[in-house]
């Protein structure tokens, strides 16, 4: 993987000025938790900064957040604003550099109700994509939820096609960074960024032993999507 996200800076230009729909995905999340109507302890792979889930848990009552991520940038950035949600002074946080695999196999069975994935299961392959959506269900109590926030492509959209569009738009609408910074962003996507095609993520996590709560978001690039734990799923 590319060493865009050493340092954090140039990533949090890029949440700030939306371009990756943060925002909105935040907006939407929050209103799928809030229904909810329940408190939560929650694993965020690949934290980052945490502000996204910041945002999308501000009406959650957190009891424990869990924040994963390989960037020890980000990870000094959110252990100094940390996601607390609405009962701040009751959460536990928790955070750790290193990779999700590692941090994941060491988590406890059954014991969350909640983990956020957002733009970070891209990165990998598929058969790793596959290893840590079941160790997502590992973690999760029986009526748990997970929200995968990714990159996807269309039904029979290529590799090539699906970044040949995106590495486009990143040129054409990032007014907001240098020329020289948007060619570090198209590098990094270049050669790190592996998105599925959306049924195959969906057909994946029904494998991986969850069902399909709602479609949150979906637009020429990105989707998020709501899972619950399904009843006898793979743990």
């Amino acid at each position: 993987m590319s060493n865009m996200f050493d340092q954090w800076s140039l990533y949090a230009r890029i949440l700030a000025s939306n371009y990756m729909r943060h925002r909105d995905l935040s907006v939407v999340v929050r209103e799928f938790l809030a229904g909810l109507g329940r408190s939560c302890r929650v694993v965020d792979l690949g934290c980052g900064d945490g502000w996204m889930a910041s945002e999308c848990l501000k009406t959650t009552r957190v009891i424990r957040y869990v924040g994963i991520d390989t960037s020890s940038d980000a990870i000094a950035r959110v252990r100094a604003c940390p996601p607390t949600g609405s009962d701040p002074d009751n959460a536990r946080i928790d955070l750790y550099c290193e990779d999700v695999f590692t941090a994941l196999a060491a988590l406890p069975a059954g014991e969350f109700d909640l983990v956020l994935s957002s733009y970070c299961l891209h990165h990998f392959s598929q058969p790793q994509k596959q290893d840590v959506l079941r160790q997502i269900r590992r973690v999760l109590t029986p009526d748990g939820c997970f929200i995968w926030t990714d990159l996807a492509r269309y039904s029979q959209q290529t590799h090539d096609t699906y970044l040949k569009l995106l590495v486009h738009d990143m040129r054409q609408n990032s007014p907001a960074l240098s020329s020289e910074e948007v060619e570090e962003a198209v590098a990094h996507v270049s050669s790190s960024d592996f998105p599925e095609e959306e049924q195959w993520m969906l057909d994946t996590a029904r494998e991986c032993g969850f069902s399909l709560a709602r479609a949150l978001l979906r637009d020429e690039f990105y989707g998020s999507w709501a899972f619950v734990a399904a009843p006898g799923g793979s743990g």
